[in-house]
């Protein structure tokens, strides 16, 4: 169960609401990117992917705590072992997802090394950011699709390389940079849940999303975050304390602020804390 799929029991989403301060919805600023035509999730997580590269490259101290495409060779290898049709295809799979890894992680090398990067350069980021984004469904949903395989089109890449264009890295920038941390025991719980950015005191999750609305689904989703950061603080993992939850609409370049401050003062944080941990254990020991 991922943290988008605990949002989502309106049991969860009564808690959340209780400690949402009132905030602007609907933001006025312009769409610099513009979708083009193809599937938005594949777009997301490749930006992810792409987006860590760059600041990797321009900032040598940010923290990275691993691919979730090198979780996805785990899987695949754990499944070889027990598929009970197909053994051939499933090798098949496992050998070209383990060289896609490996050759992104050649290349990343490379990149981090480059002073100026051109287009040219830049575009084979982005085919390799398309290539891992499309291992991920195999960890996140358990899902080997049609898409596994498949070529990556000139408007995927253009695309991509659009959006890294816009990115206002001056905003991006911090003493602690840590890209897509997880949240120790806690992670387990949620689907292994990671956060996309925590920069200094700060959470930020990426949405590529055409309208710049600030859904309250985006909020409840920051906030559960907040949660896990919190209580894997409490265990002693590497993470600082969280000031401020901000959203980045990569189609806009435009990053959306909400302090942290009156959540964890409400009255009842503690307590919702507390039940939605309970709620998401409930869940994890029933599925698991």
């Amino acid at each position: 169960m991922s943290v988008c799929d605990l949002i989502k029991k309106s049991e969860v989403k009564d808690l959340l609401d209780r400690v949402i301060p009132p905030y602007q919805r609907m933001l006025r600023v312009p769409i610099r990117v513009a979708p083009r035509g193809g599937r938005s999730t594949l777009t997301g997580t490749a930006f992810d992917y792409a987006l860590r590269f760059e600041l990797q490259r321009r900032f040598p101290s940010a923290c990275d705590r691993g691919w979730v495409a090198e979780s996805v060779l785990r899987v695949l290898n754990a499944g070889l072992s027990v598929a009970p049709v197909d053994r051939p295809l499933m090798a098949r799979i496992v050998r070209r997802a383990h060289r896609r890894v490996d050759n992104a992680r050649v290349f990343v090398r490379k990149h981090l090394r480059r002073k100026n990067p051109d287009r040219a350069w830049m575009g084979r980021l982005a085919e390799h950011a398309l290539r891992l984004a499309r291992l991920d469904p195999i960890y996140r949903v358990g899902y080997i699709g049609d898409e596994l395989f498949a070529e990556n089109s000139p408007q995927q890449i253009d695309e991509l390389l659009d959006l890294l264009a816009c990115v206002p890295f001056d905003g991006l920038i911090g003493t602690e940079i840590l890209l897509n941390p997880t949240f120790g025991r806690y992670s387990s719980l949620v689907g292994g849940a990671d956060a996309d950015l925590v920069i200094d005191h700060r959470l930020i999750d990426i949405k590529v999303t055409a309208e710049p609305n600030v859904e309250r689904e985006m909020v409840r989703q920051l906030i559960v975050y907040l949660i896990l950061v919190h209580c894997a603080r409490n265990d002693g993992e590497p993470l600082p304390p969280i000031q401020l939850m901000q959203l980045y609409f990569a189609r806009h370049g435009h990053l959306w602020s909400m302090p942290a401050e009156p959540i964890f003062t409400h009255p009842a944080y503690a307590e919702i804390q507390r039940v939605i941990l309970q709620i998401a254990g409930r869940i994890w020991r029933q599925q698991g």
